[in-house]
């Protein structure tokens, strides 16, 4: 068996109500999560609100 079974993922969600973004990543991998929410952010995927919630919510778990 994989140790890719396994191994816990991350989930993080954010609406405006009509839309969902939804990101999924392994934490130790949170860097580069906050780095595509960034790059998704700068192509005007997400809105500016929504990425920094997701930031916000990303490096709080990572901290922990």
């Amino acid at each position: 068996m994989s140790n890719r079974l396994t191994q816990r993922l991350m989930r993080v969600t954010a609406t405006d109500g009509d839309e969902y973004w939804v990101y999924q990543y392994e934490p130790e991998d949170w860097r580069l999560a906050v780095r595509r929410v960034m790059s998704d952010r700068r192509r005007k995927k997400l809105p500016v609100m929504a990425a920094a919630g997701l930031i916000k919510i990303i490096v709080t778990e990572a901290d922990e």
